[in-house]
């Protein structure tokens, strides 16, 4: 259950908890976020990882 003013029942994912709710252009997705590191001088892909937050602030 929610706390504060809204006591509503807080909706999850229990198949895969790990996944995010993102609000997009149609609407809100549950999914991954990803990101990828890349040398742009030799065109190679560094790093990618993927995290299950709508933002990137704390990944990067």
């Amino acid at each position: 259950m929610g706390k504060g003013k809204r006591s509503n029942e807080v909706k999850s994912n229990i198949t895969d908890p790990d996944t995010a709710k993102m609000t997009t252009s149609k609407g809100t997705i549950q999914g991954y976020n990803g990101v990828a590191a890349v040398d742009k001088k030799h065109q190679v892909i560094i790093d990618a990882q993927v995290f299950g937050e709508g933002q990137e602030h704390r990944t990067l």
